[in-house]
């Protein structure tokens, strides 16, 4: 996957931490927030400036076409707009019910999101929603919690309509380009892949950070 995987430059890691900061200071107007344990604020800035935590689009895509078992696609937005358009196997969890309780005063998603077998990937729109997922889950110490770089509107930008590379391109970028392809044909309906990394898709029981309804634009920017 590492051939791959588009290049991550130093401002991208600034707009992130910038990003996970105010992702933070949202989420403590969730009920019950502030009343559990949570990773320490150091620990948190770690994995703030780190990718480890994000996944590609490329990688998601990678992911749906393998049809890897460990994937775990989860759509903050609202029902509504889950309802017009979600990523194949997507389950729907809007942020603001993430620490919905049951009858009996358990968290309703916990099983599903506090695991350590499937990677729980989240996405929105774009990186807010997603991100703040993530904060969320990661400061309550849940188990392989990550999002979606660019949400769906990164989705439509690079999967279904990538930009082909210029004639200086590298050999890198030109696979990237040429996966990308493939891919937008196999979402749109082709169900036709390139010879990329795609083919050689580790599917290993332990998820190392690195992957229906057609696949479209994601509306809105959160």
């Amino acid at each position: 996957m590492e051939e791959i995987k588009p290049k991550i430059i130093k401002k991208r890691y600034i707009f992130m931490a910038v990003l996970m900061i105010l992702a933070g200071v949202g989420l403590v107007v969730i009920p019950d927030f502030n009343k559990m344990k949570e990773t320490g604020a150091e620990e948190m800035l770690l994995q703030i400036m780190s990718d480890e935590k994000v996944f590609s689009t490329d990688e998601v895509a990678e992911m749906l076409i393998s049809g890897d078992p460990l994937l775990q696609l989860i759509d903050v937005r609202t029902p509504e707009e889950f309802e017009k358009f979600s990523l194949s196997g997507a389950i729907n969890i809007p942020l603001a019910d993430l620490l919905t309780k049951d009858e009996a005063g358990h968290y309703k998603w916990n099983d599903v999101i506090n695991q350590d077998v499937k990677v729980n990937v989240f996405y929105s729109n774009g990186d807010i929603y997603a991100s703040r997922a993530w904060a969320l889950c990661t400061r309550l110490k849940f188990k392989n919690s990550y999002f979606m770089n660019g949400g769906l509107n990164g989705w439509f930008e690079t999967i279904i309509q990538p930009k082909a590379p210029l004639v200086s391109a590298s050999v890198e970028e030109e696979k990237l380009y040429q996966f990308r392809l493939g891919a937008r044909q196999y979402f749109l309906g082709g169900g036709v892949v390139v010879e990329t990394a795609a083919a050689s898709t580790s599917t290993s029981s332990q998820p190392t950070k690195k992957a229906g309804k057609k696949a479209g634009g994601g509306g809105g920017g959160c």
